[in-house]
Parts: structure tokens; sequence; C-alpha cells
């Protein structure tokens, strides 16, 4: 029974990574018109995302929360690799926990990339779906 409930967690953390892993691909793509491609491209788009563009948009990822999301990128690619095995459960938790602290800050990171990339040329920001 332990089994399954670690590999349930687990499997949830892996798709809701994959989920902010698709936001940011997508930021790639319309935003900075790059998406890194190759083997190393999971980690690519993460450190992509964490830098700002000059004249084009601040980092999504804060320097502050990057270690966590790498740790989160990581383990979803332990899980992608199907090693649930020699999964602990106490590593289990230990990213769960970490979700749950880098979940709203994504979030906020994304409203916050809204807003400026709905800032007409510097004048204010248009409103946008959270300010009603």
């Amino acid at each position: 029974m332990r089994w399954s409930a670690v590999t349930t967690i687990a499997s949830a953390l892996h798709n809701i990574y994959n989920g902010l892993e698709d936001v940011m691909k997508t930021l790639c793509k319309s935003v900075d018109s790059f998406v890194p491609t190759g083997s190393s491209s999971h980690q690519d788009i993460l450190d992509q995302m964490s830098s700002p563009r000059k004249d084009v948009r601040p980092a999504l990822v804060g320097e502050d929360w990057y270690a966590d999301m790498n740790e989160l990128r990581a383990f979803r690619n332990l899980i992608s690799h199907n090693y649930r095995r020699e999964l602990r459960g106490d590593l289990v938790i230990e990213n769960l926990k970490r979700m749950e602290t880098i979940l709203p800050l994504f979030l906020a990171a994304m409203h916050d990339l809204d807003r400026h990339l709905s800032e007409p040329n510097g004048d204010d920001p248009v409103p946008g779906p959270y300010d009603r």
C-alpha cells in the first residue's frame, strides 16, 4: 500500500512539472522565439526561463527558487525513466513540499510576466484577468 501511495504522488509531481515545463516551452517559442532541443533541452529550457531577455521579458524563474525548480526537473527525469522501484518515500515527500512552495511562485511569476508583456510601450499596464 505504501508503494502505491509513493508512486501515485511521484507520478502527480511528474505530471505537474511536465505542465510547468510545457508553459515554459510555449514562452520560449512565443516570446523568446527559440526553443532548446537536444539531450539537455529540459535543463536548457529551465535555464532560459531563469534568465531575463533584455527589452523582452523578465526572468520567469526567480534566482531564489531556481534550485528547487532544478530539483523538481531532476525528480521528473527520475520518474520519466521509470525508476519508481527505487523511490524513497522521504524523497517523494521532499519534492511534494518543494512543489507546494514552487507552484504559487510560478503562478505569480506568470501573472507578473503577463502584466509585463501587456504593457503598451512602457505606459500603464493594460488590466489583466486578475485585476477584476
